[in-house]
């Protein structure tokens, strides 16, 4: 799995698969899954922590979610 970090916090990932993983707070989270009916919903130990969504989805889309206002992203 390829991972990207910043300042040691892990914000989006690409898996073997080819599903794009991205660390999202609840509230964009629910507007991601509304967005992208071809997401869903990334859970850790139960707990909702993101969005996973094929790589192939929109490009376009993808690097507004990543590059959201307050993301870890650069």
């Amino acid at each position: 799995m390829v991972a990207f970090t910043v300042r040691g916090r892990g914000f989006a990932s690409v898996t073997k698969d080819g599903r794009v993983q991205l660390q999202l707070p609840q509230e964009e989270n629910d507007a991601a899954l509304a967005a992208h009916p071809a997401g869903d919903r990334l859970v850790r130990r139960g707990t909702p922590v993101g969005f996973r969504v094929p790589l192939a989805h929109n490009g376009k889309d993808l690097n507004a979610l990543v590059r959201r206002p307050g993301s870890a992203a650069p």
